[in-house]
């Protein structure tokens, strides 16, 4: 007795004159999938998230935010238009991801600089803040693209209150570590319009260069500055 194993193909055996025809019933039928769905079945959202982040910040800093349609990031990433969609409506929504990416960042490097030092002292916080003042790199000069579109795009300002808060709140912590008493709201809002009118000449009228070799000169205006609100707060 001849036994036959066939796997996954149904066959029909027919005698005629001695040979044997087999004939092949269920043939496999080939799926095509696209590419891109695989590939988000195998990452994780957030890693799908930062993977779109990434490639919008270059679209971003080649094009420009304003000049950047959402087909531009799905040719940059593979992805199809669901795919994309699934975890962005719109620019503007990955633009707050990067942003809020970016001033994280800001954030750790100054507490990392911060932890490194044994001093508290005024001038130890102006130098802490003329970093932030005059800090350069591809979130930054997103942030400053970002803060040029508000006048034109109304949709930002929400997105920019929340960053606003973010850096008061930041501001608030760094003064508390140095030991000083809460301030009015105008002193921090002060901080952070400050840290941004010299983000944004750095970077759009390219100053940077220039306030590095006066950045003693920046140093000793804030170290002054922090002595005086500080003094102002202690005799009330």
């Amino acid at each position: 007795m001849f036994i036959f194993k066939v796997n996954l193909i149904f066959c029909l055996i027919s005698l005629d004159n001695n040979l044997f025809q087999v004939l092949e019933l269920n043939k496999p039928t080939l799926v095509s999938v696209k590419g891109d769905d695989l590939l988000s079945k195998k990452l994780s959202a957030d890693k799908r998230k930062h993977q779109i982040q990434q490639a919008a910040k270059e679209i971003f800093l080649k094009k420009g935010f304003d000049r950047t349609v959402m087909k531009d990031i799905m040719e940059a990433t593979g992805l199809s238009r669901g795919g994309l969609y699934h975890h962005y409506s719109s620019t503007s929504e990955i633009l707050c991801d990067i942003l809020k990416t970016g001033n994280q960042q800001r954030i750790d490097t100054m507490e990392k600089t911060f932890d490194q030092s044994t001093e508290r002292s005024s001038t130890v916080l102006a130098q802490l803040t003329v970093d932030k003042m005059l800090a350069s790199n591809d979130y930054l000069r997103i942030y400053v693209m970002f803060l040029s579109e508000l006048k034109n795009d109304q949709s930002l300002i929400e997105l920019h209150d929340q960053l606003k808060a973010m850096s008061i709140a930041n501001i608030q912590e760094l003064l508390k570590q140095f030991n000083y008493p809460p301030l009015p709201d105008n002193q921090y809002e002060f901080l952070t319009n400050l840290i941004n009118t010299f983000l944004v000449g750095c970077d759009v009228l390219g100053v940077r260069e220039n306030f590095n070799k006066q950045r003693s000169a920046l140093v000793c205006m804030l170290k002054t500055y922090f002595d005086t609100i500080n003094e102002s707060e202690e005799k009330q």
